[in-house]
């Protein structure tokens, strides 16, 4: 192994809408690290580290985030799901994620906003 580890990657996101947030977030970019990225080895091969079943995010799509507060940077992401053309494509692929494959992003947006409404903590 070399010195170029990484155990997190960081990604700017851009905000275009926000579901539920302490009154404390005011920017429109933001960083967010994923746990995981690549491994340099000594022969020049890249290898993507992954933390249990979690993707990266593919830079330029659109995603649902849900993220928590991270000490060090802005946010870490817990799971997303990205808005394409053929529906929602989960970034993690444990079973309780890909049940939402393929949805409608409209569809899932209007989920897990009923979700918030109903749990009461807006």
């Amino acid at each position: 192994w070399s010195s170029d580890v990484c155990s997190s990657d960081l990604f700017t996101i851009r905000l275009t809408d926000v579901l539920k947030a302490d009154s404390s977030l005011q920017s429109t970019e933001m960083v967010v690290e994923r746990l995981g990225g690549y491994v340099r080895y000594p022969d020049g091969r890249k290898l993507l580290y992954r933390v249990g079943t979690g993707s990266m995010p593919r830079v330029g799509a659109r995603y649902l985030f849900f993220l928590k507060p991270s000490p060090e940077l802005d946010y870490s992401i817990l799971t997303a799901y990205e808005f394409s053309q053929k529906g929602v494509i989960p970034l993690d692929s444990s079973d309780q994620f890909q049940q939402y494959e393929g949805y409608a992003p409209a569809v899932l947006r209007t989920l897990v906003i009923e979700t918030i409404n109903k749990s009461g903590k807006q």
